[in-house]
């Protein structure tokens, strides 16, 4: 079992204990990889072309498609999980939301 770190590594701990699975720092062919949630699947998809593996969130902000997901939640919703700090928390909302107000910048070639 291999979790992403922050939140994911967080939860294949828990799950690694609970179902006695090993825990890997990379991860392989044949393993489960699980993360806390899936929002824009840029951190999934960093590791989607590895072979035989399967993905698992505890929440996707949208209905997932080669990922399974525990909870489906409506995009808005901000998302506070166990293990996160909830001062820190309220100050990452913020920041997100100031940086999806912001207008889209054109990359210059």
């Amino acid at each position: 079992m291999f979790g992403f770190p922050r939140g994911g590594l967080c939860l294949a701990v828990a799950l690694s204990h609970s179902l006695g699975i090993p825990l890997i720092d990379f991860p392989k062919k044949g393993c489960l990889v699980v993360d806390d949630v899936y929002e824009t699947g840029a951190t999934l998809r960093s590791i989607a072309e590895f072979p035989d593996i399967t993905f698992f969130v505890w929440v996707s902000k949208v209905k997932p498609d080669w990922w399974e997901a525990v909870e489906v939640c409506d995009p808005a919703v901000w998302l506070v999980f166990p293990w996160e700090n909830k001062g820190s928390a309220v100050a990452d909302q913020k920041a997100y939301k100031y940086k999806q107000s912001l207008p889209l910048r054109k990359v210059s070639e």
